[in-house]
């Protein structure tokens, strides 16, 4: 689960808190909540924030970081409530309305979250990370088609967000696209050539068009950058049972069992159709 990005706004403190005193005071512990958060101390960001609320009530970077911080704890219930607040305040903000989003999607509001989402993006149409987020919901909703167009007006904002071309080649191998899977993993690898992923999709899109050796070694490039990529080694292990390589395959299959031990039934589904498509040859 990704962090969420504090948005530090100490300026809009100032129109908010009286008297004077009561602003130094709030501002001080704001900065620390910050600082706090930026330094990983979830908890003491989220006590200085809960003082900075006791001074000032209306302000809504407040009840926003707070949230953020909720959020990164695993409070997600609590992060909501924050946002909540914020948006009360501060109706118009597309980055609170982006992060209530995130946190309904994680409590599997996917309906929720698809309507913030969509509220962020009216407030700021070239919200690109926002764009794609929306279209990870989508993906979630099985809507690739709607996915598809918003990880394409993510990268039209942005070019290099690498995973967007990721979300969009997934989606497009899953929809028979393989060629263009391919690109978008190509550009992923040109914009970063250090995403475990972006390999495992490339690999992915090798194997759909026959390219063993080739998906075998971005599947293995994938594992060089991530050694605990499961999936990564199950599909190795999957293509290298194909080609007879059975000692290699075991050993892959092994791997990927250890790391991640739900992936046995996706593993035996995958050994019985490749039997299957053999006894028809």
């Amino acid at each position: 689960m990704p962090r969420l990005t504090p948005v530090a706004l100490l300026l809009f403190l100032c129109a908010t808190i009286a008297p004077a005193q009561s602003s130094r005071s709030a501002g001080s512990y704001f900065e620390r909540a910050i600082q706090r958060y930026a330094q990983g101390d979830l908890n003491g960001a989220i006590s200085d924030f809960d003082v900075v609320l006791i001074f000032a009530p209306r302000t809504a970077a407040a009840y926003s970081n707070r949230g953020i911080a909720r959020y990164d704890n695993g409070d997600f219930n609590g992060a909501i409530a924050d946002f909540n607040q914020a948006l009360e305040i501060d109706p118009n903000s597309a980055e609170v309305y982006n992060n209530r989003g995130a946190a309904r999607r994680v409590k599997g509001d996917l309906t929720g979250a698809l309507s913030d989402y969509t509220k962020a993006i009216e407030i700021k149409p070239r919200f690109a990370h926002t764009l794609y987020n929306r279209a990870n919901v989508r993906d979630d909703l099985g809507d690739r088609d709607g996915a598809i167009n918003d990880y394409t007006a993510a990268i039209r904002i942005n070019s290099r967000l690498v995973e967007a071309y990721e979300g969009r080649g997934n989606d497009r191998l899953v929809k028979g696209d393989v060629d263009g899977a391919m690109a978008d993993y190509a550009q992923a690898i040109r914009i970063n050539p250090r995403r475990a992923f972006s390999y495992l999709g490339r690999g992915n899109s090798r194997a759909h068009k026959h390219d063993l050796e080739g998906a075998v070694a971005d599947y293995t490039r994938a594992i060089e950058l991530d050694p605990s990529f499961a999936a990564a080694y199950l599909n190795r292990g999957l293509l290298l049972w194909i080609m007879e390589r059975t000692t290699e395959a075991k050993r892959d299959f092994d791997q990927s069992l250890k790391l991640d031990s739900s992936l046995k039934g996706t593993l035996e589904a995958q050994i019985k159709s490749e039997k299957r498509t053999a006894s028809k040859h």
